[in-house]
């Protein structure tokens, strides 16, 4: 369908996606240049979640912020949630 092609073809005006390690968030996040109004990032459960919680609060303070890990990564050990 069209529909989805269109929806995969780029960025929409104002979204950033953006992909780093922990230990390069803080320089990954110097090359973004718009202002953020929500951000949202899906966080490894083996990296430090307060760390990068205290990285993104630096570069956006005062903006609504949300961290989750995936469904499958906090399920993976076959116990459940």
């Amino acid at each position: 369908m069209n529909l989805f092609k269109s929806l995969r073809s780029g960025s929409q005006p104002g979204v950033h996606t953006l992909e780093a390690t922990s230990s390069g968030l803080a320089t990954a996040l110097a090359s973004v240049t718009l202002r953020a109004t929500f951000v949202v990032g899906y966080v490894s459960p083996h990296v430090d979640l307060d760390g990068v919680a205290r990285t993104l609060g630096a570069r956006f303070p005062g903006v609504p912020l949300m961290l989750c890990s995936t469904a499958g990564e906090l399920c993976s050990s076959g116990g459940g949630l």
